[in-house]
């Protein structure tokens, strides 16, 4: 049996400690967040494209030549090996918590090396992004201060209790709203119909037909602006107040002309 010596040991638990210590740091809860990965990603491709650099150049060649560079080129290695093992915690994260395939990200990332994680890094750094944005982004103004819905004149209804469940289905819908427009997008497009879903659950509270109807039509208009269109049409079944109605249709009639 060959032996292990004592530096071939201490190497390979510094090997180990830093992938799980790496793994920790970059996973660590809240599951939701992506900021952490991404600054993680940004700073690990920073260093590795440095080092890298470095190495091709021929920066340390003279002074590891004259054995005064030893030391140097050995932080180098130590560095682009953290950086590496951060890279790939940190696009197998990213891609995991968008909900995309971390087998698929990381797998054809790493066949297609050297420029696959060149395109890995710019691609799901953009996805990054935007989903961060679209979490960010409050709801416009009209979804922070809810707009209370107009009734008819003379509307004296004995369910206005009910007008709060319209305007929650109102919020619901400006967020599902905000996810709308991605169809190859899995993380939007799950986003979208569970906001739908919200939505529609809080309609079965409504008992009177004009509130009922109004929130009817805040989900066809999300329908709508998703371009689902046949959707929005088999919904406006539902709604039972003639002028609603007649504003739902001239929204599908102006999205299909």
């Amino acid at each position: 049996m060959v032996g292990i010596s004592i530096w071939q040991l201490i190497i390979i638990a510094f090997l180990f400690a830093s992938i799980v210590g790496m793994f920790r740091a970059i996973t660590r809860e809240p599951k939701s967040d992506l900021s952490r990965p991404l600054r993680y990603l940004d700073g690990s491709f920073a260093v590795t494209v440095i080092s890298t650099i470095l190495l091709l150049s021929g920066s340390l060649k003279g002074l590891t030549e004259q054995g005064e560079g030893l030391g140097a080129l050995v932080l180098v290695f130590v560095v682009v090996w953290l950086a590496g093992v951060a890279f790939w915690i940190s696009l197998g994260t990213l891609a995991r918590r968008l909900g995309r395939s971390v087998i698929i990200w990381v797998g054809l990332t790493f066949i297609t090396s050297p420029i696959g994680p060149v395109v890995s890094y710019f691609w799901m750094r953009s996805l990054a992004k935007n989903a961060i944005h679209q979490r960010a982004t409050p709801p416009d103004e009209s979804c922070q201060q809810t707009k209370k819905i107009q009734e008819p004149a003379g509307y004296d209804s004995e369910f206005e209790d009910e007008a709060p469940l319209v305007q929650k289905v109102q919020v619901a819908c400006q967020i599902a709203a905000m996810s709308a427009g991605y169809p190859n997008d899995e993380y939007q497009r799950q986003r979208f119909e569970e906001y739908i879903r919200k939505a529609l659950e809080l309609t079965k509270g409504i008992r009177d037909d004009f509130y009922y109807s109004a929130a009817i039509h805040l989900i066809v208009s999300a329908l709508i602006g998703d371009n689902q269109l046949d959707r929005a049409r088999e919904l406006m079944r539902d709604i039972r107040d003639d002028m609603i109605l007649e504003k739902a249709e001239q929204e599908l009639l102006a999205a299909t002309g």
